[in-house]
Parts: structure tokens; sequence; C-alpha cells
């Protein structure tokens, strides 16, 4: 991400968590996201894009389609994810 892009570019948070090192607790801090307190919908979702993006996912709970259902039930997944990674190009 740091390497490949034009630094405007890059948002602050990833200098941020290149400086973390052993203070893991502070990663969810840094991004204001933690998948601690997600439903069962949302995780699901969150599946979905990992599915969508051609992500090898070990073992997981749902199928691919069912991944993206649980994707188009819930669109704030998204466009939180869309709003957290702009750096990742996501088309639907």
């Amino acid at each position: 991400m740091i390497i490949t892009n034009d630094m405007p570019d890059i948002p602050q948070y990833m200098f941020d968590l290149v400086s973390v090192g052993d203070e893991l607790g502070k990663v969810s801090e840094i991004i204001r996201f933690s998948p601690k307190g997600l439903t069962k919908q949302e995780d699901d979702a969150l599946y979905g894009i990992a599915f969508h993006r051609g992500k090898d996912v070990f073992d997981p709970p749902l199928s691919p389609a069912a991944a993206k259902s649980a994707l188009v039930a819930r669109p704030d997944v998204l466009e939180h994810f869309r709003d957290t990674f702009p750096f990742i190009d996501l088309p639907m």
C-alpha cells in the first residue's frame, strides 16, 4: 500500500498501523473498527467482501453465494468497508 501509492493518496492510519509495534490492541483504536461487536449477518457480509475480492478464505462458515446474499442484505457493511479502505477498488 505505502510502496505502490502516491503519498497524498495514503490514509494517515496506514502510517499509524505501521508504527504500532507490539501494541496490537491499538489496531482497533486506530482503524475505529473491531469485528467483536458484529452481528452474524454483518460478519457474513464481511465474508461476502472477502469472496468478492477473490481472497482464499480458510474454512469459511458459509458458502460464497450465502456470503454474497448477506452482503447484499447489509449494504452498510460494504459502505463502511469502502469508507475505511478507499484505496481498495471493489466494484459491485
